[in-house]
């Protein structure tokens, strides 16, 4: 993973932030993911983004993929608050469409193609296969948009080829914020070495 391999470098040159300007990749998002939970309060329908964006600059401070990163975490907030965010899609699309007019027409893309009949697989194809932004976050939403299951969104993910992995970052977290644990099948979870306890501390994070 090029993200990491150039943290490893910068940490042991002492380089602050240790994240890579060129790295395009979604994964710098998964670091992030925990602060973005924890701060994701039902009062606000802001997020302290300065603050969360230190955990994505770890593995990237690409301008690129930071604007990413912030719209993903302003979506994640919307699944977590549906009462105060009930529609966190059209949300992010009305607070960047000025701030962020690339990354809204990316969207906007999706929701076309979406709306054209086009399917989970057909999208993924047509945005890119591959782990770089905005592909991966197009594939991520092509899963969203309408999704009606964790696990149906989940595996159509997966069948659609490709780096389904780094599309999950996002799809994942987000999915599993709208449905809840209760979303995700139990045969899934007890996959997982030690998912009692995880799930415990996770509980203990958010309260």
């Amino acid at each position: 993973n090029g993200g990491v391999i150039k943290f490893l470098e910068n940490y042991k040159k002492s380089v602050v932030p240790t994240g890579s300007s060129t790295y395009e990749d979604h994964d710098g998002i998964a670091i992030a993911l925990p602060w973005i939970i924890q701060s994701s309060s039902a009062s606000s329908t802001d997020l302290p983004w300065d603050r969360l964006k230190e955990g994505a600059e770890i593995l990237s401070t690409n301008p690129m993929a930071l604007k990413h990163y912030e719209v993903e975490s302003v979506l994640l907030h919307g699944a977590l608050n549906p009462e105060l965010i009930p529609d966190p899609i059209a949300n992010v699309i009305s607070q960047y469409k000025d701030t962020y007019p690339d990354i809204v027409a990316e969207i906007k893309a999706v929701q076309n193609g979406k709306d054209s009949g086009m399917s989970i697989k057909q999208l993924v194809k047509e945005f890119g296969l591959a782990c770089p932004l905005p592909g991966s976050f197009q594939g991520a939403l092509a899963s969203i948009i309408g999704a009606t299951s964790y696990e149906d969104a989940i595996r159509e993910n997966i069948m659609a080829g490709g780096d389904s992995c780094s599309r999950g970052l996002i799809l994942g977290a987000y999915l599993g914020a709208k449905f809840g644990l209760a979303g995700i099948p139990n045969e899934w979870l007890h996959r997982v070495n030690n998912i009692d306890q995880i799930i415990l501390d996770a509980k203990d994070i958010l309260s």
